[in-house]
């Protein structure tokens, strides 16, 4: 049987988008033999980590999104910038990236144009995977930048051009789609009790996951570590020169794999991201969670977060201050109590959904 080859086409924006199709991949390598192909310019080892295996990926600049002044703040002059020298999206940028998909029988686009272009070159379908798209969000920025309205008027013509849409919830603006799922997340992989034994030891009674993205090593003031012997705090991808003993950083690259670490821990503190959320709601853990104010997405995010989970918000200025001890315990007290995870994965769903079409 010959197999089923997948392009997959991801915006770097954040690495949510790439955990998404990492999840939908995951489940089609279970049903039938499936090749797949990687354009974007997340970090190859991350696909390597979440597939548990090497994989075809081609290093290449997929879409903008934004340019972050921090890792909660977009700064608009310099995306605009960007906009400006990225789009309309050149032929040989298109040629390149169908080049990299030439044997593939479909292109799955996690928000990233680009290969739905590709897709249209080489004749073959492609679909769009999404809970919210760039048109969409430069939107709600037209007031403080109006210069992103031709932006916007492009992107939706080329997100128009999709031969399948998928929406995944929480999604931010119901539309015509094709396929409508739950959450997407990366399955657990059952290491999660191992993961706690390792890091809490006979020393401490609670683990907490503080998780602000790439971009997030200076949005927390870690001395609140102090106030919570009794916990250990993790810290992935962040480097530290003084902190509390109770506060471990872990590497980018880590040998615990996310989806488990997020099951293993008592509480999770963090910037609102798409995958974060689903794995949490997947793991069913309390949260207390760091809106971004300007970023049209977290409303809807924070919406589906109250609803599912026991949840907090956390301020930026809190966490970067460490006052915010009272939601900390509030927290600790939710995680013993019992709490049962919501079972749903719509990776599953889509990876049917995409299977199907080959047929």
């Amino acid at each position: 049987m010959k197999k089923f080859k997948v392009g997959c086409c991801i915006t770097s924006h954040g690495w949510g988008h790439a955990a998404r199709v990492c999840a939908v991949m995951e489940q089609m390598y279970q049903l039938v033999p499936v090749d797949s192909v990687f354009v974007t310019q997340v970090p190859e080892f991350f696909f390597e980590e979440s597939l548990g295996k090497p994989v075809n990926y081609h290093f290449l600049q997929t879409d903008v999104g934004f340019v972050q002044a921090s890792c909660l703040d977009e700064d608009l002059g310099r995306t605009r910038a960007a906009l400006d020298s990225f789009y309309p999206l050149s032929s040989e940028r298109v040629d390149t990236c169908a080049t990299f998909f030439e044997e593939c029988d479909i292109i799955v686009c996690d928000i990233a144009p680009l290969g739905i272009l590709a897709a249209g070159k080489l004749g073959v379908p492609s679909v769009l995977i999404e809970n919210f798209t760039w048109d969409w969000i430069y939107e709600a920025y037209l007031q403080k930048c109006p210069e992103l309205k031709s932006h916007r008027k492009y992107l939706q013509h080329v997100f128009d051009q999709a031969d399948y849409h998928i929406q995944t919830q929480p999604v931010c603006y119901p539309g015509q789609a094709d396929l409508i799922v739950g959450p997407v997340a990366r399955s657990l992989r059952g290491s999660a009790g191992r993961i706690r034994k390792e890091l809490t030891g006979d020393v401490y009674n609670h683990l907490i996951l503080l998780t602000m993205g790439g971009g997030g090593r200076s949005e927390i003031a870690l001395e609140i570590a102090g106030q919570f012997p009794e916990c250990l705090f993790l810290t992935p991808g962040y480097v530290h020169t003084e902190h509390p003993s109770n506060v471990m950083a872990l590497p980018t690259s880590s040998t615990y794999y996310h989806p488990d670490l997020i099951a293993a821990v008592d509480i999770v503190i963090g910037k609102v991201g798409y995958s974060t959320t689903a794995e949490i709601v997947q793991a069913g853990k309390p949260f207390g969670y760091v809106d971004r104010p300007l970023f049209p997405e977290s409303t809807h995010l924070i919406r589906y977060i109250e609803k599912h989970l026991q949840a907090t918000r956390v301020s930026s200025d809190a966490l970067r201050t460490g006052s915010w001890s009272e939601q900390l315990a509030w927290l600790l007290e939710q995680s013993r109590q019992s709490h049962s995870p919501v079972i749903c994965n719509g990776a599953e769903t889509i990876a049917a959904f995409l299977l199907d079409l080959q047929i």
